[in-house]
């Protein structure tokens, strides 16, 4: 790392150093490489504040290389825990953890292998400046550390690797179902995300964004998360919520207030032999060369996916918003999906009529704030339900089904779980409701609501694998348009303290205290699995929570780093 003393004390390192403070990250350290900063700056919690583990921020800027490289440098020992630790424990979270600890180890092993070698495969769908910047950071690590842990297979994994896993575990293709003994129900997915982007003018034009991207830590995840400001020769500036080693936005935003989130989306619509430009890293290009909406909606459908993610996509300064339901960019012939041989024929054939005009070029579906339901779809939901409660066998459901459809639970005001231990879905097998349509508001959780996608998670494989959070997805989806109704329709306010709360619902100080703390231990003892973020759009803040619960939120006020 070459030392600047002349850039070091530039006006526009001490113009950064003071936007770090504003956001009280107090602590810099300021490095230079080829006239080209790097900052890692620490949180210091302000006198009520109740972080007790170093919450840091970093800025870096430059080619892709050159960033990568700084990043490497200043983050070496949290880059190298993630390519080691968090990838290792991660994975092993995508098996059923009632495995035999001898049979899981080769199972993990099986999936590392084969994660690796399909990373490999996506690298040609990757644009080559991300390639670059995983270089850079590879480099910048054995600077820092010439016996780093840190080498290009992890990083590569890092980036792309539990898209070329999903790929997979999804459909039960090839390569997986070559490991001997290794059955569907064996596998797992750890999906508990929520979304929704809401925009309005009372009691002051606002547009927030609250997403959750709960995904496991890896023992690893809730140490070393971070939010990224990245200033790029070119594109757009923009901060990702994502930690060292990740390249991708978990959450992102950019200067022109375009903000992305991205969600699980269990689906057979996926490419295992292909399997893309996906997720986290979908997310950074979006933020990173998404001028407007349009353009970055357009950088989604051009992108050359193979996995089905649920994208919540949002513009404050036009004050547009969508859910795009996507899958693997090809020509999709919906009517394939439906399952003949488990739904009654007499629905097959009717839901076939209907699909008749419907097959996409790209694989996805967008479902934006003036999206109209095709209700006609909802009439199928009484007799698929009869009929799984008559045959459960068909649908390879293990439980007594005992629900008892009403049409109430999928109206407008229904919910179909009243609680997260219910059991009332049948599996994928029906279509969710939209239950709330408002031109100002959309929403997601880990399940396709529109009926062409939701028809492309209704495989075997999806259901089994997935199994565990059919019901859980519905009731956080019920609950959140609950929350937000109440909020737009009879409040008729929002402000960025309310989309906050609204977003970080399921949190153990909130109304369901037991859903993440069921043991009741101290708020020091529990681990936020993933981190929970709230945007401001039109002026360009962000604020996080990862960590532990009884942590700070952090924010960053991207405006004065600009």
């Amino acid at each position: 790392m070459n030392k600047d003393d002349k850039l070091m004390a530039s006006d526009r390192v001490k113009k950064l150093i003071q936007a770090f403070k504003k956001d009280s990250f107090t602590k810099t350290s300021v490095f230079g490489y080829n006239g080209k900063i790097g900052i890692t700056a620490e949180y210091t919690p302000p006198p009520t504040g109740k972080s007790k583990v170093t919450k840091k921020a970093y800025y870096i800027e430059g080619s892709p290389y050159e960033m990568g490289y700084l990043m490497g440098w200043m983050a070496e020992p949290d880059i190298s825990r993630m390519c080691t630790v968090f990838i290792k424990r991660v994975l092993l979270s995508f098996i059923d953890e009632n495995m035999p600890a001898e049979r899981k180890d080769e199972i993990g092993g099986f999936l590392d292998d084969v994660m690796y070698v399909l990373s490999i495969s996506i690298k040609q769908d990757i644009p080559g400046e991300y390639l670059d910047e995983l270089d850079g950071m590879l480099d910048g690590c054995k600077e820092a550390n010439p016996t780093t842990q840190v080498n290009e297979k992890a990083l590569l994994v890092m980036t792309v690797g539990f898209d070329a896993i999903l790929s997979f575990v999804y459909t039960f293709n090839p390569p997986i179902r070559l490991l001997p003994g290794l059955l569907m129900e064996n596998l797992r997915i750890p999906l508990m995300c929520n979304g929704f982007s809401a925009f309005g003018t009372s009691p002051k034009p606002y547009h927030y964004m609250g997403r959750d991207f709960m995904f496991a830590t890896g023992d690893t995840f809730h140490e070393t998360a971070a939010m990224v400001i990245c200033r790029p020769d070119n594109g757009l500036m923009f901060v990702s919520q994502a930690a060292p080693g990740i390249i991708g936005s978990i959450t992102g935003m950019n200067e022109k207030g375009i903000g992305i989130g991205v969600q699980m989306a269990p689906s057979d619509n996926c490419d295992s032999n292909r399997p893309g430009f996906n997720s986290l890293l979908l997310n950074r290009h979006v933020v990173q060369y998404g001028e407007n909406f349009r353009k970055a909606l357009d950088l989604i459908e051009d992108a050359q996916r193979g996995v089905s993610w649920i994208y919540i996509l949002s513009s404050g300064s036009e004050d547009k918003a969508c859910i795009v339901e996507a899958g693997a960019k090809k020509t999709t012939y919906f009517h394939d999906y439906i399952p003949k041989n488990v739904i009654p024929q007499d629905v097959s054939s009717s839901i076939a009529r209907i699909l008749t005009t419907i097959d996409q070029l790209y694989g996805l579906q967008v479902r934006d704030t003036d999206y109209p339901y095709p209700d006609e779809y909802q009439k199928f939901n009484k007799p698929m339900i009869e009929d799984f409660k008559s045959a459960p066998y068909k649908y390879y459901y293990t439980q007594q089904y005992k629900y008892t459809y009403d049409d109430k639970d999928f109206g407008h005001d229904g919910m179909l779980d009243k609680t997260w231990n219910d059991n009332n879905c049948p599996m994928s097998y029906y279509f969710a409701p939209i239950r709330y349509n408002h031109g100002n508001l959309v929403v997601a959780t880990n399940h396709f609501i529109t009926p062409e996608m939701r028809l492309c998670a209704m495989s075997n494989s999806v259901n089994i694998v997935a199994a565990r959070h059919w019901d859980d997805s519905q009731w956080r989806y019920d609950v959140l348009v609950g929350l937000l109704k109440n909020a737009l329709d009879v409040k008729k306010s929002m402000d960025f303290n309310e989309a906050g709360k609204i977003i970080d619902f399921l949190a153990p100080y909130g109304q369901f205290p037991d859903y993440y703390n069921p043991e009741k231990k101290n708020l020091d003892d529990v681990i936020i699995e993933g981190s929970v973020s709230v945007l401001d759009l039109k002026n360009r803040v962000i604020k996080s929570h990862y960590g532990c619960y009884s942590d700070d939120w952090v924010t960053i006020t991207l405006d004065n780093y600009l």
